[in-house]
């Protein structure tokens, strides 16, 4: 499994061409649902002979200012194992700073697929991301995506 910093990612798209099945999340104690989402990302991979992409956060976008006191479910060197285990080919960290907190749903969208061409995207149900005043969740994903002649999938 490879392991790449987003902005990075960004800045040198080195797998600009590779399709790609991706999931984006806090996955923040692999849950069965967390599990599930994954596991759906790199069947779909297999299934098409693409890679697999697993995009998280350093930190809780959610929770960022409790963060530093709340413990982690597991360590980050456990998450990775734990991806290894479940053949992700890619794991991606978003450095989730208070510039990054400010892009909106659709600027956030267009670095993702400016990394990878984006075959398609595993969310969960409540994911969300943007801003607050253009959030984007399961649906508006599944519109942009259609867009690009890519699939968004819900567990």
């Amino acid at each position: 499994m490879k392991r790449a910093d987003f902005m990075h990612l960004v800045e040198f798209p080195i797998l600009s061409q590779t399709p790609m099945s991706l999931c984006i999340g806090v996955f923040d104690g692999m849950h069965r649902g967390h599990q599930e989402i994954i596991n759906t990302c790199v069947a779909t991979a297999k299934k098409h002979e693409w890679q697999s992409m697993v995009i998280s956060f350093d930190r809780n976008p959610k929770t960022q200012e409790q963060e530093k006191e709340r413990k982690k479910l597991q360590t980050d060197m456990q998450f990775e194992e734990t991806l290894r285990n479940m053949s992700v080919d890619n794991f991606v960290i978003i450095d989730f700073s208070s510039d990054f907190s400010k892009l909106t749903a659709g600027e956030f969208l267009n670095l993702v697929c400016m990394m990878c061409t984006v075959k398609t995207m595993v969310v969960g149900e409540d994911f969300r991301c943007g801003t607050p005043t253009s959030c984007a969740g399961p649906g508006e994903l599944q519109e942009y995506l259609h867009q690009r002649d890519a699939a968004c999938m819900s567990s």
